[in-house]
């Protein structure tokens, strides 16, 4: 492939294949963030909705995005290396890229935990994104309590209403978990303005799981599948973070089965996670649907992520905020 193919290759840039497992499960084991986006399933997964790269500077994993036009860093630097010096290079990088695309505001650093803020000067330009939602396992196994009456009464009438099973996944379940994420789309859409900013993150969600579909061996995830009266009702993939944590990295439902979120959840905690403490489920991308679905589990603690912008770009988003005020 030509560099005007894949204009990132003159970069060092790499594209990230299921081969180079090994070496990101390596970096992301050198960090302890607790957050869902440090896994090497969730980089592939979204390799190609969001475009990314990948780089080793300094002996650390520098893991770039392009899915909005501009070069951003998909979290800070990982690794037993240099991660300020890898930051300082990492930049100069999305910095060059972004200027010859007229784009020197886009720099910046998503996904960020508090470890790595802190370590920052304060000249860079911090901001909170969306955290992420954790839950005690066994909470979400009996759903026990007042505050989660709603989630147990749907899974109990999910239940009684269907002759409900499960199944670990497996490839010849491949295709009617596509036929449903379909479905699934068509559904979420019929609520979300088509090119709207949801619109949008959904449309990538879909090329994300569709990924896990065909990939989830590979990728070290379980998986299951729920059906109602024999008929695919639903399905979900997680895989262990920590020790004491697992992460739920998919789940879809058909709508017109009520009940079927909640039970899959509940069921998928207690069939596969049930010796873990904590259950994370990532966070909400600013959707205000699945902010109230996600807050609705009561969640014991949300882990806390931000972007951040080296100064150059701090001031240039100042100086555009500023021409835009003198304009109005």
């Amino acid at each position: 492939m030509s560099h005007d193919d894949d204009p990132f290759g003159s970069l060092g840039l790499r594209s990230i294949e299921l081969e180079h497992k090994s070496i990101f499960d390596c970096c992301f084991s050198s960090c302890n963030t607790g957050l869902s986006d440090y896994t090497f399933a969730n980089s592939f997964i979204w390799r190609d909705s969001i475009h990314l790269r990948w780089r080793m500077i300094h002996d650390c994993l520098c893991v770039f995005a392009n899915g909005d036009g501009g070069l951003t860093m998909l979290f800070p630097p990982l690794g037993r290396g240099d991660c300020l010096a890898a930051l300082d290079e990492s930049l100069e990088i999305c910095e060059a890229y972004n200027r010859r695309a007229g784009l020197a505001c886009w720099t910046r650093v998503e996904y960020a935990g508090e470890d790595f803020v802190r370590r920052l000067g304060p000249a860079f330009g911090v901001e909170p994104m969306s955290g992420d939602y954790v839950y005690p396992t066994a909470r979400m196994i009996d759903l026990a309590g007042g505050d989660l009456a709603s989630k147990r009464q749907a899974k109990n009438r999910f239940a009684r209403r269907y002759q409900a099973r499960t199944e670990p996944y497996r490839p010849e379940h491949r295709q009617g978990c596509m036929e449903l994420l379909q479905t699934w789309q068509e559904q979420t859409e019929a609520s979300a303005s088509r090119r709207s900013s949801v619109w949008l993150k959904r449309s990538k969600e879909i090329a994300a799981t569709a990924e896990v579909l065909a990939n989830y061996r590979q990728l070290g995830l379980s998986g299951m599948v729920l059906l109602a009266d024999d008929k695919l009702a639903g399905f979900t993939f997680g895989e262990m973070l920590a020790e004491d944590t697992c992460s739920i990295l998919v789940e879809k439902t058909d709508r017109q089965y009520a009940g079927s979120a909640q039970y899959i959840f509940s069921e998928f905690c207690r069939q596969y996670w049930a010796h873990t403490a904590w259950c994370n489920v990532g966070d909400d991308w600013d959707v205000p649907s699945l902010a109230w679905t996600k807050q609705s589990y009561r969640p014991a603690c949300r882990i806390p992520k931000y972007i951040f912008r080296p100064p150059a770009a701090v001031q240039t988003v100042a100086d555009q905020e500023s021409s835009s005020v003198a304009t109005l």
